[in-house]
């Protein structure tokens, strides 16, 4: 006789960002347990209603008790980014973009937006892109010391905090 039973699997992509996969538990013919994933449901705070209630519609011979399976968990606290200076928000820039759920493209994305289109580099201004956004997160996370990095900041903050509000 298989016994069902789903429940949303929380993982964290290589970026830190927390994923919701809609996984289905059972026993195969010889007892054994198996897990099969579903559906992925998307980022932390991305769950709707509607969607479990269309997942519920597509899987509905499965015998769920969708009653058991949660939407959404408690939302983490976020850091107030307000109370950081410049120097301390450049620093923990990664760790921030990823407690927003932001990843890098997305904040390039985000500073582009917003009219920030180039970076301060070793040779005057660089366009700003994934690769040298990277590059650069890295460098203010490590407070390297070369003044290209600490410009940079400096010149990136202001645009940094509107991405992250």
């Amino acid at each position: 006789m298989n016994s069902f039973m789903a429940f949303i699997r929380w993982k964290k992509n290589a970026f830190g960002i927390r994923q919701a996969f809609l996984i289905h538990a059972y026993r195969d013919e010889a007892g054994k347990p198996k897990q099969k994933t579903l559906a992925y449901l998307g980022m932390e705070g991305e769950i709707s209603p509607e969607r479990l209630v269309e997942l519920q519609t597509q899987h509905k011979d499965l015998g769920i008790d969708w009653t058991a399976v949660s939407a959404v968990p408690h939302p983490t606290p976020k850091t107030d980014i307000t109370i950081l200076s410049d120097k301390e928000l450049m620093q923990r820039l990664r760790e921030l973009r990823r407690e927003r759920g932001i990843n890098m493209k997305g904040m390039v994305s985000r500073l582009t937006e917003m009219g920030k289109t180039t970076v301060i580099g070793h040779n005057g201004p660089k366009p700003i892109d994934y690769a040298w956004y990277s590059w650069f997160e890295r460098a203010w996370e490590k407070q390297h010391p070369n003044p290209v990095f600490a410009q940079s900041a400096a010149d990136l903050a202001p645009y940094v905090r509107k991405a992250l509000a």
